[in-house]
């Protein structure tokens, strides 16, 4: 953690006791290591974990997301 430049927390959607948990423990964090507290949405983060995990491991990512737009797009759903 020491090598990292900066810290993310969860800012939300989701249950607020959890939200208050993590941001709490977050800003103890950042402060104690002296770097900044990003504020990352919790949705937005499952989808970047995802990417991360692929390119780590030398894959390209495939998401239903991809897979949906372009149907929305094909079928000209708003």
């Amino acid at each position: 953690m020491r090598n990292s430049t900066r810290l993310g927390v969860t800012q939300g959607p989701g249950l607020v006791g959890s939200l208050l948990v993590g941001i709490t423990y977050g800003k103890t964090l950042a402060t104690a290591l002296g770097k900044p507290l990003v504020a990352v949405n919790h949705l937005d983060g499952h989808v970047h974990a995802a990417f991360l995990e692929a390119y780590q491991n030398g894959k390209v990512p495939r998401l239903p997301a991809v897979w949906l737009d372009r149907f929305r797009r094909a079928h000209g759903v708003v």
